[in-house]
């Protein structure tokens, strides 16, 4: 079994609604994880807890101090109580199995576990210098996940959000 250490996680949120110019999109980095690959099969467990906000997004480029230190906060305090609900589901987790894999991709399925409930979903990712790089698009309800409101429903965020992964590659 090889455990992957070296690893880094993003998750992209994308603004919506009527007033969706006065919202942000977001990347939040997630602080602790346990990936593990044995054989064909991979297990992660990801800690919502440990997400913080790396910035606000536009036109591609990342902007650190784009949020306030409260609204950084406000925006981790809901998604950890309200949207995750991590004190009654404290981890996330992926168990699933390498489908194929070549010199330059990766592709994996499974089934991700949110909120206590699995759904199946396929990863592929591609191989580059001794690294694994890919992202997979999420979409919150398919896990019971309402989208987050405010200002009544005229800022909110996107039935979608994208995941991103950097991690060394175990092979």
């Amino acid at each position: 079994m090889s455990k992957i250490e070296d690893a880094s996680i993003h998750v992209l949120t994308f603004k919506d609604g009527l007033l969706a110019r006065l919202a942000h999109d977001l990347r939040l980095e997630l602080g602790r994880h346990d990936i593990s690959v044995d054989g064909d099969k991979i297990s992660a467990i990801f800690w919502p807890e440990t997400l913080t906000v790396a910035g606000t997004i536009a036109d591609s480029r990342l902007n650190p101090s784009g949020l306030s230190t409260k609204d950084s906060r406000d925006v981790i305090d809901n998604l950890q109580r309200k949207i995750l609900d991590i004190r009654k589901f404290a981890t996330i987790t992926f168990e699933g199995k390498l489908d194929s894999q070549s010199e330059t991709a990766i592709t994996a399925s499974g089934t991700l576990t949110i909120k206590g409930k699995g759904q199946e979903i396929r990863l592929d990712a591609k191989r580059n210098a001794g690294r694994i790089q890919g992202e997979v698009t999420l979409v919150p309800t398919r896990w019971g996940i309402k989208p987050f409101k405010a200002a009544l429903g005229a800022i909110k965020l996107q039935d979608r959000l994208t995941v991103g992964f950097d991690l060394a590659d175990p092979a």
